[in-house]
């Protein structure tokens, strides 16, 4: 019918939307990170058009050490202006 046609295109037309993740652990990429992004990343096909990772290795456990953290802050703030132009 008309009705199931028009539905289709709504719900498996639409566009996907981009999904972020930002993760920080104490440890390395390889470690619990990588598990993180590899999820997301099996997940990409079902709920996003594609999934944006930035993750932050060995990152400090001190409260505001990362955000004082300049490198980061740029890194950050890239990473946020790429996906408002997703």
């Amino acid at each position: 019918s008309a009705a199931s046609d028009v539905y289709k295109r709504q719900v498996f037309d639409a566009k996907k939307p981009v999904m972020a993740v930002v993760a920080s652990a104490a440890g390395d990429t390889n470690e619990g990170l990588g598990m993180v992004r590899e999820t997301f990343k099996h997940l990409e096909g079902f709920f996003a058009e594609r999934v944006e990772t930035l993750l932050v290795p060995k990152a400090p456990l001190e409260l505001g050490e990362l955000a004082a953290d300049d490198e980061w802050k740029q890194k950050a703030h890239a990473f946020g202006e790429a996906l408002a132009k997703a």
